[in-house]
């Protein structure tokens, strides 16, 4: 499979991300769904384009779900937290606090660091401890750089 530099789809993907940005969703919307197998973020702009109901779309949080797992499964952080807000917010089906952890758990493991802050809430308000993934050797090593960083030590 070639690059998404070789193949163009880097030019598609920065011209569609300057309409999502600029607030053009429905210029965006297709090319970004065209492109969301080679670009997992451009499955996240869909996703939130989905979610917001933003352009001409009609707020849709199933769909938003489907096009966040997409992005998710190709590596972007924001779209598993964005998952876990929709599951803890009960606006899925059978959403809840407790569906919402694994998606805030593969949010901070993809390096989307607010996905930390719910997981504490989660847990505190739970009680029901630290799952695998938090008890795994590196997780203590990624909070201390977030500390350094929040800190300025980095």
């Amino acid at each position: 499979m070639s690059s998404p530099t070789q193949d163009g789809s880097q030019n598609e993907f920065d011209a569609a991300s300057r309409l999502y940005f600029s607030g053009d969703y429905v210029a965006a919307f297709d090319p970004l769904v065209r492109l969301s197998d080679t670009h997992p973020m451009a499955a996240h702009f869909v996703g939130v384009i989905e979610q917001m109901g933003l352009g001409d779309r009609e707020a849709n949080n199933g769909s938003a779900a489907a096009w966040y797992v997409k992005a998710a499964n190709g590596g972007i952080g924001v779209a598993a937290f964005n998952l876990g807000i929709l599951h803890e917010a009960g606006l899925l089906d059978g959403g809840n606090a407790a569906s919402a952890r694994p998606f805030y758990e593969q949010a901070w493991e993809l390096g989307h660091e607010p996905a930390l802050e719910k997981l504490s809430a989660l847990y505190g308000a739970t009680g029901q401890g630290t799952s695998a993934s938090l008890r795994q050797p590196d997780y203590h090593a990624k909070r201390r750089n977030l500390w350094d960083r929040i800190v300025g030590r980095r």
